[in-house]
């Protein structure tokens, strides 16, 4: 949401001024194919809200930022952006789209004084990977991940993948040939196809997504959600961002970001 972002940065500089650090950290996954014409939307809603929801997020805030001569923003990419991955075509392309994007940005702001960090993680334990059914190579926990990001934003990293071990695979994955990049992943897994209504629409509320989950055609589907977008409405019941109801108030999901939070709070006390 556009104006959203732009009232909340505009609040954020009346009160603050200019931000030292601006951080892009939604997204959503989910499962594609493009022979499928009610995926189309989903194409649609996936880049949207991983690149474009990447730019209305830092775009309220350059300019305070360049007159101030200083500041960083990043940007979360992901590992499924250095090769396309079959069943992700949205998702790889968002992400593979976020890393030149931020690339360009980097080199656009660096006379500015402005500084850009992409971090491309890899699996991270969270609502979003647990309903994964393959295996995840170096799986972090969030509080770890967390702190590594935190760490790579410190030390103003252009271009970082966590953990290293995926570093030294993501390097691998990018010099291998177009025809054994084909032959290893013709029998990789898939991820779990999208849900059949556009994804932006899934995320309104979680009794509403509950339905569609159970009268989608499809055997298997998933949207995985990386920010605030599905507020559980009952004592009790879990949002897909992890976050419950507890008291009829809503406690924070136990993500990378809360602990972004925590760590940068942290720092400011």
């Amino acid at each position: 949401d556009a104006s959203a972002l732009e009232q909340a940065a505009q609040d954020f500089i009346q009160r603050f001024g200019a931000p030292d650090i601006v951080i892009a950290n939604a997204g959503v996954s989910a499962g594609t194919l493009t022979e499928d014409k009610t995926d189309l939307a989903t194409f649609k809603g996936v880049i949207d809200i991983n690149l474009i929801g990447m730019v209305h997020t830092f775009q309220p805030f350059i300019k305070t930022m360049k007159q101030a001569g200083k500041g960083s923003l990043v940007g979360i990419a992901s590992v499924a952006g250095i090769r396309g991955l079959p069943g992700a075509g949205a998702y790889s392309a968002s992400k593979a789209a976020a890393i030149a994007y931020l690339e360009s940005l980097r080199v656009e702001l660096a006379p500015s004084g402005l500084h850009v960090t992409t971090i491309a993680p890899g699996y991270i334990r969270t609502p979003m990977t647990d309903i994964n059914t393959y295996p995840m190579p170096f799986l972090m926990a969030p509080e770890l991940a967390a702190k590594k990001f935190a760490r790579a934003i410190e030390k103003k990293k252009r271009f970082i993948v966590i953990p290293w071990q995926m570093g030294w695979l993501a390097r691998l994955m990018r010099l291998l040939p177009a025809g054994v990049w084909d032959f290893l992943m013709k029998n990789a897994p898939h991820k779990a196809h999208a849900n059949c209504n556009d994804v932006k629409s899934v995320f309104k509320n979680y009794s509403t997504t509950k339905q569609q989950h159970q009268s989608c055609p499809h055997k298997q589907h998933n949207v995985q959600v990386g920010r605030i977008v599905a507020e559980p409405c009952e004592q009790g019941q879990q949002g897909w961002d992890g976050s419950t109801m507890n008291n009829n108030r809503r406690q924070p999901p136990q993500g990378v970001g809360r602990y972004f939070v925590q760590m940068l709070s942290e720092k400011t006390v």
